[in-house]
């Protein structure tokens, strides 16, 4: 098979006749498509023949069409909003393990979904229901389309980035980076709008689905079933967040692109800022000191899910990265975690009790 070979001239031919009205029109589809294995490798290649500005705008310009009704997440969120649906934060406690077992279990784990997605999508020839599926511009309906869109977008402005640091300039790199980020917060900003705006509902909406579950099995008070639906409430509104921003971190992340990724995240004024530029230094390894870590954790909105993000990450850092063991109780202590130097027992205990 020569698929790669057949992108690169597709892309050559794009980048020669930029601005013709059918080229534009097919640049935009690529962009809106992103799903489409040719679609995001047309896209690479692209880029790879030229660094025009006005191709940078196209594909900036149709992530900005994701989620569009909605602003960035912020995490912002209301401490009494939160603290009403949790009552003690659960504890994350750093225990001594294994690193390297710890690295091969979430290298497994990326395999193992990559297995998978590369299953789902496991020829490259663009076949004709493909093509038919490219040439129809998304037009925001299909949720489950729109978050695989979002994704695939962070992933490719995190690509260009990071591949032609060298080439493109401090506005583009802060242009590809802002809307990286802005992408999936918006999509942040819409999975968290149900519970945030109507926690209430929400939460009776999960003690009902307690009760058909629990129906006939087990004697259960009222109270205990909205402790547990809270609970879960909680837990949901952690899982999701802790991932979008990890996948940001993990997409845009690079010890080159630090200084605009800074920038661009202090711009936000926000906790989401905040969590992602933190992300983005431990995503790739980099030591943070004491102080900066203090100082960042003490900006934070006093509210338990933005406590809760930034114990996670730090852990998670901790796990994956060698530091010296009064580093590692110095940085636990900055952030409030555990330590304990005894179990060999992974102890991330994230939020099971």
């Amino acid at each position: 098979k020569y698929n790669y070979v057949y992108y690169f001239f597709i892309a050559k031919y794009f980048s020669d006749h930029l601005r013709e009205a059918d080229v534009v029109k097919e640049i935009k589809n690529a962009a809106s498509s992103l799903h489409l294995k040719q679609s995001m490798n047309i896209l690479m290649f692209l880029t790879h023949h030229s660094k025009d500005q006005f191709i940078l705008d196209l594909i900036t310009d149709q992530a900005k069409l994701l989620f569009s009704k909605f602003e960035p997440a912020t995490i912002d969120l209301d401490t009494d909003f939160i603290n009403s649906i949790v009552d003690n934060l659960p504890e994350v406690c750093f225990i001594q393990k294994d690193r390297l077992e710890f690295r091969r279990e979430v290298e497994d784990s990326k395999d193992f979904r990559s297995e998978e997605i590369d299953s789902e999508n496991n020829d490259d020839e663009p076949d004709e229901s493909e093509q038919r599926d490219s040439n129809a511009v998304y037009d925001g309906i299909d949720l489950n389309l729109e978050l695989n869109l979002t994704i695939k977008s962070l992933e490719l402005l995190g690509q260009l980035s990071r591949n032609y640091y060298g080439s493109l300039k401090i506005g583009q790199k802060e242009l590809l980076l802002d809307e990286a980020i802005n992408a999936p917060l918006r999509s942040l900003n819409f999975l968290l709008s149900s519970a945030r705006d109507e926690p209430e509902k929400t939460i009776e909406t999960l003690e009902q689905k307690i009760n058909e579950v629990l129906a006939g099995k087990k004697s259960t008070t009222s109270s205990e079933v909205r402790a547990l639906a809270r609970k879960i409430l909680f837990r949901m509104l952690f899982t999701i967040t802790y991932s979008i921003v990890s996948k940001i971190a993990s997409s845009i992340g690079s010890t080159h692109l630090q200084p605009v990724i800074d920038k661009v995240c202090d711009n936000k004024n926000s906790d989401a800022g905040k969590l992602i530029k933190l992300a983005s230094i431990l995503e790739v390894g980099q030591t943070i000191s004491i102080e900066e870590l203090k100082k960042l954790n003490g900006s934070l909105s006093k509210n338990s899910l933005s406590n809760l993000l930034v114990k996670a990450l730090v852990v998670n850092y901790l796990y994956m990265f060698e530091r010296p063991n009064k580093q590692v109780q110095q940085i636990c202590a900055a952030v409030d975690i555990k330590y304990d130097a005894i179990s060999k027992e992974i102890g991330f205990q994230k939020i099971n009790k």
